[in-house]
Protein backbone atom coordinates (compact mmCIF):
# COMPACT_ATOMS: atom_id res chain seq x y z
CA UNK A 1 0.00 0.00 0.00
CA UNK A 2 1.72 2.88 -1.43
CA UNK A 3 1.42 6.45 1.01
CA UNK A 4 -0.50 9.08 -1.60
CA UNK A 5 -3.61 11.57 -1.34
CA UNK A 6 -6.54 9.74 -1.16
CA UNK A 7 -8.48 9.39 -4.36
CA UNK A 8 -11.88 8.81 -3.04
CA UNK A 9 -14.02 12.04 -2.00
CA UNK A 10 -14.47 10.63 1.60
CA UNK A 11 -10.65 10.14 2.43
CA UNK A 12 -9.73 13.84 0.76
CA UNK A 13 -12.32 15.35 2.68
CA UNK A 14 -11.03 13.61 5.60
CA UNK A 15 -7.31 14.71 4.72
CA UNK A 16 -8.91 18.59 4.43
CA UNK A 17 -10.42 17.98 7.81
CA UNK A 18 -6.98 16.85 9.42
CA UNK A 19 -4.69 19.64 7.91
CA UNK A 20 -7.08 22.07 8.91
CA UNK A 21 -6.84 20.72 12.47
CA UNK A 22 -3.08 20.34 12.40
CA UNK A 23 -3.15 24.10 10.97
CA UNK A 24 -5.41 25.26 13.76
CA UNK A 25 -3.93 23.41 16.46
CA UNK A 26 -0.39 24.86 14.93
CA UNK A 27 -1.96 28.40 15.16
CA UNK A 28 -3.56 27.94 18.36
CA UNK A 29 -0.08 26.89 20.13
CA UNK A 30 1.72 29.77 18.29
CA UNK A 31 -0.48 32.41 19.22
CA UNK A 32 -2.54 31.59 22.14
CA UNK A 33 -1.02 29.43 24.01
CA UNK A 34 3.06 30.11 24.01
CA UNK A 35 1.68 33.93 24.88
CA UNK A 36 -0.22 32.97 27.45
CA UNK A 37 2.61 30.94 29.14
CA UNK A 38 4.84 33.65 28.90
CA UNK A 39 2.59 36.33 30.41
CA UNK A 40 1.79 33.37 33.21
CA UNK A 41 5.34 33.09 33.59
CA UNK A 42 6.58 36.50 33.80
CA UNK A 43 3.48 37.35 36.33
CA UNK A 44 4.69 34.12 38.66
CA UNK A 45 8.02 35.74 38.63
CA UNK A 46 7.08 38.65 39.99
CA UNK A 47 4.30 37.54 42.79
CA UNK A 48 7.44 35.24 43.16
CA UNK A 49 9.76 38.71 43.67
CA UNK A 50 6.61 40.42 45.66
CA UNK A 51 6.39 37.66 47.97
CA UNK A 52 10.55 37.32 48.96
CA UNK A 53 10.31 41.33 49.57
CA UNK A 54 7.42 40.83 51.99
CA UNK A 55 9.06 38.51 53.27
CA UNK A 56 12.27 40.40 54.04
CA UNK A 57 9.96 43.24 55.19
CA UNK A 58 8.91 40.55 57.66
CA UNK A 59 12.07 39.51 58.84
CA UNK A 60 13.01 43.31 58.94
CA UNK A 61 10.34 43.69 61.36
CA UNK A 62 10.77 40.74 63.68
CA UNK A 63 14.88 41.52 63.54
CA UNK A 64 14.12 45.70 64.44
CA UNK A 65 11.52 47.75 66.14
CA UNK A 66 9.25 49.93 64.43
CA UNK A 67 11.15 53.67 65.35
CA UNK A 68 14.15 51.95 63.66
CA UNK A 69 12.21 51.37 60.52
CA UNK A 70 10.80 54.51 61.03
CA UNK A 71 14.35 56.45 61.20
CA UNK A 72 15.26 54.56 57.66
CA UNK A 73 12.08 55.31 55.90
CA UNK A 74 12.96 59.07 56.56
CA UNK A 75 16.61 58.85 55.55
CA UNK A 76 15.69 57.30 52.53
CA UNK A 77 13.26 60.10 52.08
CA UNK A 78 15.76 62.37 52.61
CA UNK A 79 18.10 60.91 50.32
CA UNK A 80 15.37 61.14 47.52
CA UNK A 81 14.66 64.32 48.16
CA UNK A 82 18.44 65.57 48.19
CA UNK A 83 18.78 63.54 44.84
CA UNK A 84 15.80 65.21 43.84
CA UNK A 85 16.99 68.75 44.20
CA UNK A 86 20.77 67.75 42.72
CA UNK A 87 19.80 65.81 39.89
CA UNK A 88 18.39 68.56 37.24
CA UNK A 89 15.45 67.83 35.27
CA UNK A 90 16.25 68.59 31.48
CA UNK A 91 13.87 72.33 31.96
CA UNK A 92 16.25 72.89 34.86
CA UNK A 93 19.41 72.87 32.66
CA UNK A 94 18.90 76.24 31.30
CA UNK A 95 18.13 77.82 34.76
CA UNK A 96 21.67 76.03 35.85
CA UNK A 97 23.57 77.76 32.94
CA UNK A 98 22.02 81.23 33.63
CA UNK A 99 22.84 80.98 37.41
CA UNK A 100 25.86 79.96 36.40
CA UNK A 101 26.25 83.25 34.46
CA UNK A 102 24.98 85.13 37.31
CA UNK A 103 28.01 84.12 39.38
CA UNK A 104 30.81 84.65 36.85
CA UNK A 105 29.51 88.21 36.08
CA UNK A 106 29.56 88.68 39.86
CA UNK A 107 33.06 87.63 39.88
CA UNK A 108 33.84 89.50 36.58
CA UNK A 109 34.34 86.93 34.47
CA UNK A 110 32.51 86.01 31.00
CA UNK A 111 30.90 83.21 30.17
CA UNK A 112 32.55 82.94 26.39
CA UNK A 113 30.35 79.95 25.56
CA UNK A 114 28.21 77.05 26.67
CA UNK A 115 28.57 74.26 24.70
CA UNK A 116 26.52 70.77 25.00
CA UNK A 117 28.63 67.60 24.34
CA UNK A 118 27.49 64.38 24.20
CA UNK A 119 24.95 62.52 27.21
CA UNK A 120 26.51 59.75 29.08
CA UNK A 121 23.62 57.62 29.39
CA UNK A 122 23.70 55.80 32.79
CA UNK A 123 21.66 53.70 34.97
CA UNK A 124 19.94 55.33 36.96
CA UNK A 125 20.72 59.05 35.43
CA UNK A 126 21.88 60.17 32.25
CA UNK A 127 25.45 62.44 32.56
CA UNK A 128 24.97 65.75 30.16
CA UNK A 129 28.24 67.79 29.88
CA UNK A 130 29.23 71.27 28.60
CA UNK A 131 32.22 72.76 27.15
CA UNK A 132 32.47 75.84 29.15
CA UNK A 133 34.60 78.74 28.10
CA UNK A 134 35.58 81.69 30.56
CA UNK A 135 37.13 84.97 29.86
CA UNK A 136 38.53 87.32 32.12
CA UNK A 137 41.61 88.58 34.13
CA UNK A 138 43.55 85.63 35.94
CA UNK A 139 42.67 86.84 39.20
CA UNK A 140 39.16 87.09 38.43
CA UNK A 141 39.08 83.31 37.11
CA UNK A 142 41.04 81.73 39.83
CA UNK A 143 38.48 83.53 41.96
CA UNK A 144 35.82 81.69 40.01
CA UNK A 145 37.42 78.00 39.83
CA UNK A 146 37.65 78.89 43.99
CA UNK A 147 33.85 78.82 44.12
CA UNK A 148 33.56 76.10 41.66
CA UNK A 149 35.78 73.97 44.01
CA UNK A 150 34.13 75.25 46.88
CA UNK A 151 30.98 74.29 45.74
CA UNK A 152 31.79 71.09 45.00
CA UNK A 153 33.84 69.98 48.25
CA UNK A 154 30.45 71.58 50.15
CA UNK A 155 28.30 68.89 48.19
CA UNK A 156 31.16 66.06 48.92
CA UNK A 157 30.46 67.31 52.63
CA UNK A 158 27.15 67.46 52.23
CA UNK A 159 26.11 63.92 50.71
CA UNK A 160 29.44 62.59 53.83
CA UNK A 161 27.53 64.13 56.20
CA UNK A 162 23.74 62.28 55.12
CA UNK A 163 25.77 59.10 54.78
CA UNK A 164 27.62 59.26 58.43
CA UNK A 165 26.38 61.75 60.18
CA UNK A 166 29.63 63.60 60.70
CA UNK A 167 30.29 67.12 59.59
CA UNK A 168 33.37 67.50 58.71
CA UNK A 169 35.85 70.55 58.12
CA UNK A 170 36.72 72.28 54.14
CA UNK A 171 40.15 73.58 53.49
CA UNK A 172 40.08 75.39 50.35
CA UNK A 173 41.75 78.34 49.25
CA UNK A 174 41.95 80.72 46.34
CA UNK A 175 45.49 80.14 46.38
CA UNK A 176 45.21 76.40 45.53
CA UNK A 177 42.92 77.50 43.12
CA UNK A 178 44.96 79.43 41.34
CA UNK A 179 47.81 77.14 41.19
CA UNK A 180 45.56 74.18 39.64
CA UNK A 181 44.30 76.74 37.15
CA UNK A 182 47.57 77.57 36.07
CA UNK A 183 49.64 74.36 36.33
CA UNK A 184 48.20 71.18 36.43
CA UNK A 185 44.79 72.17 33.99
CA UNK A 186 46.59 73.56 31.14
CA UNK A 187 49.22 70.63 31.10
CA UNK A 188 45.93 68.00 31.34
CA UNK A 189 44.51 69.83 28.97
CA UNK A 190 47.45 69.97 26.91
CA UNK A 191 48.40 66.17 26.89
CA UNK A 192 44.70 65.60 26.28
CA UNK A 193 43.16 67.63 24.18
CA UNK A 194 46.00 69.54 22.56
CA UNK A 195 45.38 73.16 23.33
CA UNK A 196 45.62 74.57 26.82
Amino acid sequence: MALGLPTDQRGQIMALLILVALAGGYFFWTKVHQPQSAQIEAETQQADSLEKIVEAAKRDLASGSIEDLRRRVEEYNGSLELMRRLVPDRNEVPTLIDDISTKAKVRGVTLGKIQPLTPDLGTPFDTYRYRLEVYGHYDQIGEYLAGAYASAATLASRLRQLETGAGEVLDLSMLEAHILGLTYYPVTFFQMLGRP
